[in-house]
């Protein structure tokens, strides 16, 4: 019976979930640059304009999207120390759920009117969770096959 279940449950590389991890404490990171230093990541990253009167609005809209932030990061290192064969599945959820915000934005004929600069990170980000899945796929498909 053991061995059923052996065989039945996915070897992840460890590079998956180590780079699970990594994002998941850039995901803190980013929440906490939302949340706490949210002055500071406007100054640095964003350039919003904080003279009109929408400012609060805008403050709010990115506190809330480094309170998610942190709740991301910490389930990304919680499912690499704990449910480290879902990390694949965990790092295709990134871009996918990114992908669906792009559309939204698209349809909704949003156009930033900042630098945004955080977008560039994102796109690194993006990036490395695509590249990590696919490599992870690939490693585990060629052990399969191997078997």
């Amino acid at each position: 019976m053991e061995d059923i279940e052996k065989k039945n449950k996915k070897e992840i590389p460890k590079f998956t979930w180590v780079v699970l991890i990594i994002l998941g404490c850039i995901d803190l990171l980013r929440g906490i640059m939302h949340t706490i230093f949210i002055d500071e990541a406007i100054a640095l990253f964003a350039h919003f304009d904080l003279s009109g009167p929408m400012a609060g609005d805008l403050m709010l809209q990115m506190s809330a999207f480094g309170i998610s932030n942190l709740i991301t990061g910490a389930m990304f290192i919680i499912i690499a120390l704990k449910a480290r064969q879902m990390a694949d599945i965990a790092l295709i959820c990134i871009p996918v759920a990114y992908l669906i915000g792009i559309i939204a934005i698209k349809i909704n004929n949003i156009v930033p009117q900042s630098d945004l600069l955080g977008q560039y990170g994102m796109m690194v980000y993006l990036g490395v969770s695509i590249i990590t899945f696919i490599a992870t796929r690939v490693k585990m498909w060629l052990e399969n096959k191997k078997k």
